[in-house]
């Protein structure tokens, strides 16, 4: 059985033209840093699937988060950076994806580097700027109240995704602190 987010992309790119050209953004790779470690998610930003932040997730295959049985928006694809993926290789993931299910060879995908960033992406730094209480979620990690209310929403209708997003988040802050930001403030 699969899930609804698969069908709702592959009748996304079943509905587009012969030939047709789908532009892509993700918030991990920038036109200042055109590659993406780690995992990345991809959005269609004018017109995609209804509903959806991310349309696919990119995973190494080395990745020991699988999909579940039937979500086929979660996929594995070789770097081809070490360890990186550059906006090349995201196309060709999502032309294989495009055509083994959605039988639509002939799309082509490209690379929307002046997209910006998502919405979600807008709304978590606007809550992370914001002042209120904070929340010590461990390893060095603080988040202000907002978004840890995100979190709690989150874990709540997808528990499952829990630990994943907290290795990312503190993957996360282990970054800043490396790169040298201040440890008192919330991330």
């Amino acid at each position: 059985m699969m899930d609804r987010d698969s069908r709702l992309t592959i009748d996304y790119l079943r509905g587009q033209p012969e030939g047709g050209v789908v532009r892509w953004a993700s918030d991990h790779l920038t036109a200042e840093r055109p590659w993406a470690p780690g995992w990345i998610d991809v959005r269609i930003p004018d017109c995609g699937p209804p509903d959806m932040a991310w349309v696919w997730t990119i995973l190494r295959p080395d990745d020991p988060d699988r999909a579940m049985p039937g979500q086929l928006w979660q996929f594995p694809w070789p770097q081809d950076l070490p360890g990186r993926w550059s906006p090349r290789a995201v196309c060709e993931a999502l032309s294989d994806w495009a055509a083994r299910h959605a039988g639509r060879a002939d799309l082509g995908f490209e690379w929307d580097s002046a997209a910006g960033p998502s919405a979600i992406l807008e709304l978590v730094g606007e809550r992370a700027a914001a002042d209120g209480p904070v929340w010590d979620l461990g390893g060095g990690l603080r988040v202000v109240d907002g978004v840890m209310d995100d979190l709690l929403e989150l874990f709540a209708e997808a528990p499952d995704e829990a630990a994943r997003v907290m290795r990312a988040l503190r993957a996360a802050g282990a970054s800043e602190r490396r790169r040298g930001s201040p440890p008192e403030g919330p991330r």
